[in-house]
């Protein structure tokens, strides 16, 4: 593509980026695009809170969740070029006490088939343990007691503890924590100053020199701040490997130009052209049809469109309070990330997206941006509950309260706080509002206190013993929505 063209298409991704986000009402986004040389454009658009409101910039640092992935997976790369690791190292090999409930995945299970979340375990599930208070290395331990949707090896099942357990090898085969093998093998290589992992960015000088976006979710008023307390901030920061890297669009520029130079940087070679392809391999299918085609790679994901000349190969993000999309064209030798400060949103995927379709339909892209019937697509409402909640003060349900028992999750209790019943899981804990569905059911909707925001909502419902006390608690929705119910018995 000759260079005028390309400058016209990104006069015109301009105005599109600025009509999409007026649109969304989210607080602040940023932007920036790179070719395998220097930044084409980089923008701030909004305010990084909505509480203490600071003009966004491409300096402004942003969480960028699951994009973290690849990063994970790229340190594992390095480690085997440096003859560390091999991608068919038995998790097992690294971490004898590693066991699931299937003997023969737990004998099997590689470090490649975790990166390419080919376990068997359910979608999303079991990852809570994070903000109930427990480490990795446990969360780990806890994994042989999660129950799995499919055989091993046999279909993709995206779940961020494949990525926790990746974290726990390279701890192992180091000998040093994820936060310093990050620094020392990617991010100072790279040059990404302004890039950390985990809660270094609370303290670290470059915050406070570029400024931090806070956290906004959606409510029936629109976006509001999440308080940055503690228990929020462990929640969403301590999922090191899998989601707790925190940037800026510059610095992700770098990390998008050593994919677009084959693991080169400045002319140093940080990855080898071999294990860039391995990486990068299509390995497990998301999605397919006529024409199209989205498969997971190690960390990254490869999209095929017919209405697209050449792969994109993308991942993107998302937490309760912020979201967002990295992705880039290797034979256009360009690349996106998107980075904003709100949740519940399709924003910077849509922009992502429209803009890897923009570079690769250069004549054929402008009815494909006009963004006039989105709507709700961009500017999503509060979830409304099926369930119309009553204050419990009033009745007697007494027979909730005390202790109950997973072998995954833990102890919960249950107590009655001026009327309302609070479930606590885990040693943090991570707190949970119980509310009644109607008068007389023994069915209950669950939902976060704000600190856990990031916690979703369900139904608890009961069975009782004959002294009218509850015997067992049924869990739906606890992680994934889709997954059996989570039983907790109750302790005697």
């Amino acid at each position: 593509m000759n260079t005028s063209t390309q400058d016209s298409i990104i006069v015109d991704f301009d105005q599109f980026a600025t009509d999409v986000f007026n649109q969304s009402d989210i607080p602040g986004m940023a932007i920036a695009i790179t070719d395998r040389s220097h930044i084409l454009y980089a923008k701030g658009f909004g305010m990084t809170s909505l509480e203490n409101p600071q003009p966004v910039t491409p300096d402004t640092i942003f969480l960028i969740n699951s994009m973290s992935k690849a990063f994970t997976s790229a340190i594992v790369g390095i480690l085997i070029d440096r003859g560390v690791f091999s991608w068919n190292d038995t998790v097992v090999s690294i971490l004898p006490d590693f066991a699931l409930s299937d003997p023969k995945t737990t004998r099997e299970i590689t470090i490649s088939d975790l990166l390419v979340h080919n376990s068997g375990l359910f979608e999303y599930d079991g990852d809570l343990l994070f903000r109930m208070g427990l480490k990795s290395n446990d969360i780990v331990h806890q994994m042989r007691y999660l129950e799995t949707e499919k055989p091993f090896r046999s279909g993709y099942g995206y779940n961020n503890l494949h990525y926790f357990v990746a974290s726990e090898m390279i701890n192992k085969k180091t000998g040093y924590p994820l936060s310093y093998t990050l620094k020392d093998l990617l991010l100072t290589p790279l040059g990404m100053q302004n890039t950390s992992i985990g809660f270094d960015f609370l303290s670290s000088p470059e915050t406070t020199r570029c400024g931090f976006a806070d956290h906004h979710i959606i409510s029936e008023n629109g976006y509001v701040p999440v308080p940055m307390d503690k228990d929020y901030l462990y929640g969403e920061y301590g999922e090191v490997g899998a989601g707790g890297i925190s940037s800026n669009v510059i610095d992700m520029t770098k990390w998008l130009r050593l994919w677009l130079n084959e693991g080169k940087i400045s002319g140093n070679r940080v990855l080898q052209n071999e294990t860039i392809r391995e990486i990068l391999r299509p390995a497990n299918t998301i999605a397919s049809g006529p024409g199209f085609n989205f498969t997971y790679a190690k960390g990254w994901v490869v999209k095929c469109d017919p209405m697209l000349p050449y792969p994109v190969i993308w991942h993107n993000g998302a937490t309760a309070g912020m979201s967002s999309y990295n992705g880039f064209i290797p034979e256009e030798g360009i690349g996106i990330v998107v980075l904003t400060n709100a949740g519940e949103n399709g924003v910077a995927d849509f922009i992502g997206d429209t803009f890897m379709f923009m570079i690769s339909n250069p004549t054929d892209y402008y009815e494909f941006t006009n963004i006039s019937a989105l709507g709700s697509d961009i500017r999503p409402t509060a979830p409304v509950s099926p369930y119309s909640g009553v204050k419990p003060g009033t009745y007697d349900y007494s027979g909730l309260q005390g202790s109950y028992l997973n072998n995954y999750y833990g102890e919960m209790n249950i107590r009655n706080e001026s009327g309302d019943f609070i479930v606590e899981l885990g040693p943090r804990p991570l707190r949970l509002n119980l509310t009644p569905v109607n008068k007389t059911s023994s069915l209950f909707r669950f939902e976060p206190l704000i600190q856990n925001v990031s916690t979703p909502d369900g139904l608890f419902s009961f069975t009782y013993n004959s002294d009218n006390k509850v015997e067992t608690i049924s869990a739906q929705g606890l992680t994934n929505p889709d997954r059996p119910p989570v039983i907790f018995s109750r302790v005697s």
